[in-house]
């Protein structure tokens, strides 16, 4: 910041001038004297000369030729002084006498001389420190002898003392010129070297840090003049270039230069301590640049811009109550610098107002040029925001009006009135716009970035050599910092795309890659130009290449708005739902109120056949666009605009033409093969590869004419809005609203899907079985599911039927010890010393029909129903689940639920004691539990918990807790597939083992302790009709399950057990314990097909071995839409 170089240069200056200046003067002038004296001596006016004298001594009272000359003269005799003769009486002329001697001359002394008395007396006042009286003395000398060299040296030692270090660099080399070069030198060395510390700063007060860093290692290399005044005006340069190591080095080495005043030595001390700080923060360390932060404001409490570059860092780490502590810390000073400094923290909190009013507690005659900037600054930007805000709401004029107003304020920065031409332009006021960026070319701005609004304007309205222009002038204060090389290629960019776009537009595909391959060959890494490709492929109806360019993009700059348009319609043509959704949500974040994100998103939801939201969104876009260009409510026109479109295919007529090498092509008839973007797209940032242009093929752009407008073309971010300063200047709202074709085509749209309100049917069979002990805890399941759903409130609603058959099969002989109450029947056997009669229990099985109504939306769902009617004992099943979109890349989710526990068909069913008779099992567990998901380029972690009661009839209560986490990265992606790797762990404690078939046990896996940990590879496939899906989950699982009595609902058969088992040691009374550790897997996969647009078939096959037991699922389905699609 050009405050504190300004401050510890003017500090070092000073203390140099006071240190030196005065010897200069004292020896110039005593020579000076000495010259004037011996001038007069010579020629015989000894007076004269012994006043000269005299004034030596005043400066020098040692100099000893000067002494010699006085005491010489006073040790000579007096002469006798000759008695003038008395003068005649005066006569008339004609009788006056003869004189008889001639009238003495009055003495006049010559020019020479009397620039001598000037030079000396000049030398007298400079050496009494009174520069006016001495610049006034040698400017009169040197109108009488315009070279003197004394006289020139004099008023550059004055200049010098003045601060004005190049007029005294210019007048010391004159007098240097004059032959007494020695004389001089030290204070042309001086006047040289802060003639190039102040033209260095002046350098970086105009933006221009380059040329100033040039200027300050030049005179660090000198080895002449203040080092440590060097090297700090050096660490200042570096950091205003955000070099931070290398300031904060050289602010180390200024103070290890001997000798420096101690004003400099704290000032270098503090700056050295920040730039420190500054310069770990941009490399990364957080936690070095916090602690580095706190220690310099501890040990230098009065500078208010460490404080202010800790709250930056702050604000940097999302911690704004931190940073508004600081910055209110600072408005305690009633300093300007203090306030300054909160000031600027303010309008980084975004509290203009209070960004307002600090500044304006500094007192006018206090404000720097800088503070004064800044708070008109502050004042135009508030009438920024007021404009666009009007301007959002549908009055543009009026916008337009004060935007207008304020630019024409020349009292303002021009910076500023950069920013504002930039806001006329953005609510598409083209010739307000063009016409401030035109009248600003004619005046520097002091930097880089300033430029940037301009040649957006001036290349966007049709003025590419103006816009050139404004980059040359850019690129002259361009420091070479990496922002300052990104803004010069985003400047470069501008011209590039615009002359595309133009191209595209009129249908020349060709000729617009062309320029658009020659823009990256001279600007690599420029997101407009790939912005401006994806919509070239996007046009040219390339989608593969399209979304992959989009995604490049958005790699290196997640906010890139025309970028996640144009994803959104590429990977929801392409299928890819998640990435189109993923980029939908960080839209309508960047730009809630932009009715075209609002179109794409209904572009998403029709393509993954959610009408509901489609309408919805279609909704919300029409009431945006009324509301930005002064659309009242009303009816729409009943004729369609498009129902007589002509509906032949643009490019049904398009040749395969290679846009590099026409002839060849088209001569061979070949289409070549899908252009290649270098690596696929991966988490990892990295830069494009040239080849996504040497590498072009694929469709044509040479004969391809351009699509009639429609919805499913993106909205540029480099376009200005609709706007109401057209050459016709007529608005928007002076139009009818069935007139407008956005407006007609939305209705059409809305129109379409509220009449074909999509019912859609689903089918589908699946079969599950599980591994275990025949007629026990072995499970064969075999159902039939048909659903119907429609739109409804936002969502869906469906009603579903589920037929399912479970069979466990018959429990044979040595399974029947352990089923129902039959294991009392042989311990009563072993005592009688009798064989037991079992009782047979007969097959496990059971069939019903399960139903329900469930509503499911984005956010909630929620379902009722029972458990298959058919089964001897039905319970109520439903739940309810919210899922909040809790940022861009991250989700919660709450849920609530009672459903019936499948593990076999004791606990799901429930079945009878061959023994008594008595009903036992049909277990159902109730809970919940909470998750959070992060996801971002396709790589995210996750984390859930749950507790759930299980009760079920005369079954022992139980409970269980779950705790599930794992990570994921994406290891590969294309247009059509991704594959992830990751990890997984998976805790459960149940309180007691119910996995058992004995009466009173649910007959269910229940671990005391289950922990498992699993490697998950996924991998999805999705093109055109097509979606395969498969997973891999290789891992090891650890498990515990206690020792459990035979009969824990029955006491008094459990009391008998127990007592027989007293009386005989082969009688058991309770299951044993057990734990198993080994490895375990689960892998699947699915295949759906659309067969046309409105039928899909396909199946799910899934394997699981964690767990006690191993289970094999499989589906077959058919989805079927009735209506819209």
């Amino acid at each position: 910041m050009t405050r504190k170089i300004a401050k510890s240069l003017i500090c070092g200056t000073a203390l140099a001038l006071c240190a030196t200046s005065p010897a200069w003067a004292q020896s110039t002038a005593v020579d000076a004297l000495l010259n004037q004296a011996r001038y007069w001596q010579e020629r015989g006016q000894q007076s004269r000369a012994n006043e000269a004298y005299r004034r030596v001594l005043d400066v020098d009272p040692d100099n000893a030729e000067a002494k010699r000359a006085l005491n010489r003269r006073q040790e000579s005799p007096t002469p006798t002084p000759v008695r003038a003769a008395k003068p005649a009486s005066l006569a008339s002329p004609s009788r006056r006498a003869p004189s008889t001697a001639p009238t003495p001359v009055p003495y006049r002394p010559s020019a020479s001389e009397r620039a001598g008395q000037d030079r000396a007396a000049g030398f007298d006042a400079l050496g009494k420190s009174d520069l006016s009286g001495a610049k006034r003395r040698f400017d009169s000398a040197l109108a009488l002898i315009p070279n003197d060299a004394d006289a020139l040296g004099g008023l550059g030692i004055v200049a010098l003392r003045r601060g004005e270090f190049a007029n005294a660099r210019d007048l010391l080399t004159r007098a240097s010129r004059g032959g007494n070069v020695a004389r001089w030198s030290d204070a042309l060395a001086s006047a040289s070297f802060y003639a190039e510390s102040a033209e260095a700063r002046r350098l970086l007060a105009n933006g221009q840090a380059g040329q100033a860093a040039s200027i300050a290692e030049r005179l660090v290399a000198s080895g002449q003049g203040d080092e440590a005044v060097a090297y700090g005006l050096l660490a200042d340069i570096y950091e205003t270039q955000g070099r931070y190591a290398e300031a904060a080095r050289a602010s180390r080495q200024a103070l290890a230069v001997p000798g420096a005043a101690a004003e400099l030595s704290d000032q270098l001390e503090t700056n050295a301590a920040r730039q420190e700080a500054l310069a770990a923060w941009t490399a990364g360390d957080s936690t070095t640049a916090e602690r580095l932060f706190q220690r310099a404001m501890l040990t230098y409490t009065q500078d208010p811009w460490i404080r202010y570059e800790f709250g930056r860092f702050l604000l940097s780490q999302n911690r704004r109550s931190e940073a508004n502590a600081l910055m209110q810390s600072l408005t305690g000073f009633t300093d300007p610098d203090h306030l300054f400094a909160a000031a600027l923290l303010a309008e980084r909190l975004d509290k203009p107002d209070m960004a307002r009013q600090l500044v304006e507690r500094i007192p006018e005659a206090e404000r720097s040029a800088e503070m004064q900037g800044f708070a008109l600054g502050v004042a135009a930007q508030r009438a920024i925001e007021r404009a666009v805000s009007l301007a959002d709401g549908g009055q543009a004029l009026q916008a337009s009006a004060g935007l207008r107003q304020i630019g024409a304020n020349t009292g303002l920065p021009p910076e500023r009135r950069a920013e504002i031409a930039g806001a006329l332009y953005d609510i598409g006021d083209l010739q307000g716009a063009s016409s401030l960026a035109s009248e600003l070319m004619t005046s520097p701005l002091n930097a880089a970035e300033a430029y940037e609004p301009l040649v957006r304007i001036l290349a966007g309205t049709g003025q590419p050599s103006a816009a050139q222009a404004a980059i040359r002038q850019a690129s002259s204060l361009a420091t070479g910092s990496p922002a300052d090389a990104a803004i010069m290629r985003r400047m470069n960019g501008f011209l590039v795309t615009e002359q595309a776009d133009r191209l595209r537009e009129e249908g020349r595909y060709a000729e617009a890659f062309d320029v658009l391959q020659a823009g990256w060959s001279s600007a690599p890494g420029n997101n407009a130009i790939l912005v401006s490709l994806g919509q070239l492929y996007q046009a040219g109806a390339m989608e593969q290449q399209a979304t992959q360019t989009y995604r490049l993009v958005l790699q290196s700059d997640g906010e890139n708005m025309a970028a996640l348009m144009g994803l959104i319609d590429t990977a929801s043509t392409a299928g890819d739902f998640e990435s189109a959704r993923a980029a939908l949500r960080q839209a309508e974040r960047l730009a809630p109120d932009d009715y075209n994100v609002y179109l794409a998103g209904a572009r998403f939801h029709a393509a993954r056949g959610a009408n509901g939201d489609q309408l919805r969104y279609l909704e919300r876009a029409r009431e945006l666009y009324m509301a930005q260009h002064g659309i009242s409510g009303g009816a729409f026109g009943h004729g369609n605009p498009f129902a007589t479109m002509q509906t032949t295919n643009p490019f049904a007529t398009q040749r395969s033409v290679n846009p590099f090498d026409p002839a060849s092509l088209s001569a061979a008839g070949k289409v070549a093969a899908p252009v290649q973007f270098g690596s696929p797209p991966t988490p990892i940032i990295q830069e494009p590869s040239p080849e996504a242009f040497s590498n072009y093929a694929g469709t044509p752009f040479n004969t391809i004419r351009p699509s009639s407008p429609n919805m499913s073309l993106p909205m540029s971010a480099a376009t200005p809005r609709s706007n109401a300063f057209g050459k016709t200047g007529t608005t928007l709202s002076s139009q009818s609203i069935g007139s407008d074709p956005v407006l007609a085509s939305i209705a059409a749209e809305i129109d379409t899907l509220r009449r074909e309100n999509g019912t859609m049917v689903e089918v589908d069979t699946h079969y599950r079985e599980r591994s275990g002990e025949k007629g026990l805890s072995q499970l064969a399941e075999l159902g039939l599911d048909a659903a119907i759903s429609t739109g409804f409130a936002g969502g869906r609603i469906a009603a579903r039927a589920k037929a399912i058959s479970i069979d466990a099969g018959t429990p044979e002989y040595n399974s029947l010890l352990g089923f129902g109450r039959n294991g009392l029947l042989q311990a009563r056997g072993i005592i009688a010393e009798e064989e037991a009669e079992l009782i047979n229990a007969g097959p496990q099985h059971a069939s019903g029909v399960a139903v329900s109504v469930k509503y499911k939306s984005d956010i909630v769902e929620v379902d009722v129903g029972s458990t298959p009617l058919g089964f001897d004992h039905v319970e109520v099943q439903g739940g309810v689940a919210v899922t909040p979109s809790l940022s861009p890349y991250s989700s919660g989710r709450l849920w609530f639920e009672r459903r019936p526990v499948t593990d076999s068909v004791l606990s799901y069913a429930g079945t009878y004691d061959p023994v008594t008779g008595a009903e036992w099992g049909s277990v159902m567990r109730t809970g919940g539990g909470a998750s959070f998901a992060q996801e971002r380029n396709g790589s995210g972690f996750y984390a859930d918990v749950s507790y759930f009661e299980m009760d079920g009839h005369n079954v022992r209560n139980n409970n269980r807790l779950q705790v599930n986490a794992g990570g994921y990265l994406q290891a590969m992606g294309t247009a059509n597939s991704v594959l992830t790797v990751g990890i997984n762990g998976n805790y459960q404690a149940y309180a007691n083992n119910q996995n058992n078939f004995t009466f009173g046990h649910g007959g269910y896996f229940s671990p005391q302790h289950f922990l498992s940990v699993s490697l998950p590879v996924r991998y999805r496939y999705e093109k055109n009709a097509l979606e395969v899906t498969g997973h891999l989950s290789p891992g090891y699982q650890s498990y515990e399950q206690d020792a459990e009595p035979f009969y824990p609902t029955d006491p008094a058969a459990q009391g008998e057990l127990d007592a027989l088992s007293m009386l005989n040691s082969d009688v058991t009374a309770y299951h044993d314990a057990s734990s198993e550790t080994g490895f375990g897997i689960n892998l699947g996969g699915s295949f759906w097909y659309d067969l046309n647009g409105q039928t899909r078939i396909g199946g799910e096959l899934d394997l699981n071995t964690f767990g006690e037991y191993n289970e094999v699922k499989t589906v077959f389905g058919l989805k079927q839409s009735l209506g819209a699609k």
